[in-house]
């Protein structure tokens, strides 16, 4: 039998902390950064906890007495059921010309080992070019969050089930006649 799904407390409690940081930092809702930040704020529960991605901190960043940008940290959190945290965080600034966002946040169990591994989906609109797009595949593993190391230099701009198996493929827009045509990803299949 599939383990139950944990309770909504541990999203509740991870966001709780993400809420608090936006709010730390009062942003206007017509600011250009307030729509990025808001995509920051997701949960999803997995059988062994849950996966969130969250703001943890922002500081205002002035230039001559004007408020030009935001600065702060993010984190990838696992929460296992018993209420224990794993981060991965990274640094990050939300300016006029370049407002990263996160575009998706879905789980698949890629390895097989009963907790979903994490595909986060990123963009950042960027003023004066196109909207840059990245994704990345995080794992849970001795008791930290990493790069699930098979979809290392995979960078997915979509995860969907492409072949009907009912798991979520990775999915590239590749250029054609790039080196990865040649060598198809076992990522997505066990062998």
């Amino acid at each position: 039998a599939a383990p139950d799904a944990p309770p909504p407390s541990l999203c509740e409690r991870v966001l709780a902390r993400h809420r608090a940081a936006l709010a730390a930092l009062p942003v206007a809702a017509e600011s250009p950064w307030a729509e990025p930040l808001a995509t920051f704020g997701r949960c999803v529960p997995t059988p062994g906890g849950a996966w969130a991605v969250t703001v943890d901190s922002l500081e205002r960043v002035d230039a001559d007495g004007q408020w030009m940008s935001v600065r702060g940290r993010w984190s990838v959190v696992h929460v296992t059921a018993a209420g224990a945290e794993a981060r991965l965080t990274r640094d990050d600034e939300w300016i006029y010309h370049h407002l990263p966002s996160v575009d998706g946040a879905v789980t698949s169990d890629y390895d097989g080992d009963g907790e979903p591994e994490l595909v986060l989906l990123r963009g950042a609109a960027v003023a004066e070019g196109a909207d840059v797009r990245s994704g990345e595949v995080l794992t849970f593993r001795d008791g930290a969050v990493t790069p699930y190391a098979p979809a290392g230099g995979i960078a997915p701009d979509e995860a969907r089930d492409v072949d009907g198996d009912g798991r979520l493929d990775l999915v590239t827009r590749t250029p054609c006649g790039s080196a990865s045509r040649a060598r198809p990803s076992r990522v997505t299949r066990r062998s």
